[in-house]
């Protein structure tokens, strides 16, 4: 950020919102540090703006409530109405790999239709056919309810010198206990 900071606030709120709005920013996997400090500083004058209307609000919760705002609105041109746009729009924005294939398209006021068209065509949907259905109850059956304890490991330490069976036998009889709520004592 340049060296002028907002008339009201402190200039160590303003820098902290600043560096907030980079690291989102950055996390949003925008390389280009131009265009990173052009949405930065749109952002910061938006909530700037805020800030003189109510000067008790931090700069940092104004800031991130503006990009935000930002992103609602921008994905709301490009994605047809939805409720909660910005989310489902991000996550499409990381499936397509947008900020890679399509760098200056983000937060642009020119967006390119082939950018367009593929954000919409891997939009994100919850669950889709998402039907209502019946849960019928099933009596409860534990994972050691098909073994038979002694047979299992009879197999499993058939080959296995004394000393070890011992220890084997011990480690699933006490890691079977702990599991069934008992401890040793």
């Amino acid at each position: 950020m340049n060296s002028v900071y907002p008339t009201t606030g402190f200039e160590s709120e303003w820098k902290a919102a600043h560096d907030r709005l980079e690291a989102y920013v950055m996390a949003l996997c925008l390389t280009n540090q131009e265009q990173r400090e052009r949405i930065i500083s749109t952002v910061l004058r938006q909530a700037a703006l805020k800030h003189a209307q109510n000067p008790g609000e931090s700069p940092m919760v104004l800031a991130m409530n503006e990009i935000h705002e930002l992103l609602d609105q921008w994905f709301a041109k490009i994605i047809p109405s939805r409720e909660r746009v910005s989310v489902t729009g991000l996550i499409s924005l990381f499936a397509i790999d947008a900020t890679k294939r399509w760098p200056g398209a983000f937060l642009a006021d020119e967006v390119p239709a082939d950018f367009q068209r593929t954000l919409r065509a891997c939009e994100v949907n919850a669950a889709p056919g998402l039907s209502v259905s019946r849960m019928v109850p099933q009596p409860f059956e534990t994972a050691l309810s098909d073994i038979n304890l002694p047979t299992a490991l009879g197999q499993l330490t058939k080959d296995l010198p004394p000393s070890l069976v011992t220890k084997v036998i011990a480690f699933v009889l006490s890691g079977f206990t702990i599991w069934s709520g008992n401890r040793l004592r």
